[in-house]
């Protein structure tokens, strides 16, 4: 097994002998072999363990282990001890994803303080089987069914080609002794139910079992392969990529043969679950929309936008009007207030209003559903939405809208237009100039 590993991680790891590694350990069997292994090869390693402190003095048994074993191998240790379950109440997740959460950060910050270039894990074969079962069962596409990859970034898997019994064989054959969880023997999880009954029962009625998943996997991971190649290549010829969103062209994706199918796999990455929903936009009247946590997609007239959710906590900025002139920086862009003694026709980006009529501080702060105004050039008021939508302005350019308030009036459309009731008039003894830019997209 030893040459096994070692072969291994020449394939993951370029140069492997003068790189540092981070073993991410558990106590368990697995993670102690990988240990034992790196020990053996002579490599640069340290190790690298959370107490969740979920079982008790148990859990402190296995951190007490892991140091002696460190102590032992004369090896570095760095250890977490954070209560997994008040982090899963604190952020409201479950126990697993918080562990899961907790572990990673824990990982991460080793890497980056003590400078190892690379975390080994200890997953192996009968890992990467339990996994594409439970995703099976669970639904999944494809790429939940390609199973545990051999590496990820930094993070390699170097026990991936090994069984559990490979494993158990190694440590018995070096006397190596580990740490059992007792919750392993539980079958309260779906993951033990798979290795306690299924995965016994596959094996007995079947040769080779490893070995035939392992085929499975490589068809999976080739027809992978080919799925994003066309994707990609479907991508380039629907999807315009701007600074903060994807416009997807309704006319061009339907050339091509099952199209809701194809908008399914460009968007499975952003949250959504409502395929039904999604796919019918495509028909839907301009304005529809659908959100996931993280993202919106809008039916315009003629594509779908995909913009990520702005966070609605943000504060308006209150400013001053005196100690002129002043710059202010916003979400969306810089604004240059200053007095002017002329003013002249301007581009939409600079605003000249009548300063004397500006009482008090202004407010800057973004577009509100119900929000009125006074458009210069027309008469009466109108809805800022109204405006907006005569201005032809997509859902996502609306979410990007902030205005200038006086004493809760609209002065300022930035960028846009002005209130007609703090225009410059004949009577207008002091201007205020106020220019817009975006932020720079560098």
């Amino acid at each position: 097994m030893l040459t096994g590993f070692q072969n291994q991680l020449k394939k993951l790891a370029l140069d492997y002998e003068n790189k540092r590694f981070l073993v991410a350990a558990s106590g368990g069997l697995d993670s102690t072999v990988l240990i034992h292994l790196c020990h053996q090869l002579k490599l640069d390693f340290g190790i690298c363990h959370v107490n969740f402190q979920l079982r008790g003095e148990e859990s402190d048994a296995d951190q007490r282990f892991l140091e002696e074993l460190a102590e032992n191998l004369n090896s570095p240790i760095f250890i977490l001890k954070e209560n997994a379950k008040d982090y899963a109440v604190k952020h409201q997740l479950t126990t697993q994803t918080a562990a899961r959460q907790i572990r990673y950060a824990w990982f991460k910050k080793c890497l980056i303080n003590e400078k190892y270039q690379c975390l080994l894990t200890a997953h192996h074969a009968d890992d990467n089987l339990e996994t594409y079962l439970i995703n099976s069962f669970r639904g999944t596409g494809i790429k939940g069914l390609t199973g545990i990859p051999e590496h990820r970034d930094h993070i390699l898997r170097p026990l991936i080609q090994f069984s559990r019994d490979d494993i158990k064989a190694f440590a018995k054959s070096h006397n190596i002794t580990w740490r059992e969880d007792q919750s392993n023997s539980s079958d309260n999880y779906l993951r033990n139910v798979i290795r306690h009954h299924l995965l016994p029962y596959f094996q007995k009625r079947q040769d080779n079992l490893h070995a035939r998943f392992e085929t499975t996997q490589k068809n999976l991971k080739r027809q992978e392969l080919l799925l994003e190649d066309y994707l990609n290549l479907v991508f380039k010829q629907v999807v315009e990529e701007r600074e903060a969103s994807y416009r997807i062209n309704i006319k061009s994706l339907k050339q091509f043969p099952n199209y809701w199918h194809i908008l399914i796999e460009l968007l499975k990455g952003f949250g959504f679950t409502d395929w039904t929903s999604l796919t019918g936009l495509i028909e839907a009247q301009t304005g529809k929309f659908i959100t996931s946590s993280t993202h919106r997609i809008v039916k315009e007239r003629e594509f779908l936008e995909l913009f990520e959710l702005q966070d609605h906590s943000v504060q308006p900025i209150h400013i001053t009007l005196d100690d002129l002139p002043k710059t202010i920086k916003y979400e969306e862009g810089v604004l240059q207030i200053e007095t002017s003694k002329s003013f002249k026709k301007t581009p939409q980006y600079i605003a000249f209003l009548s300063k004397d009529l500006l009482k008090t501080d202004i407010c800057l702060r973004p577009y509100q559903t119900g929000d009125y105004f006074c458009p210069l050039g027309m008469q009466g008021r109108r809805k800022l939405s109204d405006f907006l939508k005569d201005e032809k302005l997509s859902t996502f350019e609306k979410s990007k809208i902030w205005v200038l308030t006086h004493q809760n009036e609209i002065v300022w459309v930035i960028n846009h237009r002005i209130d007609n009731r703090y225009k410059i008039t004949e009577n207008t003894q002091e201007c205020l100039k106020i220019h817009y830019s975006p932020h720079s997209s560098s």
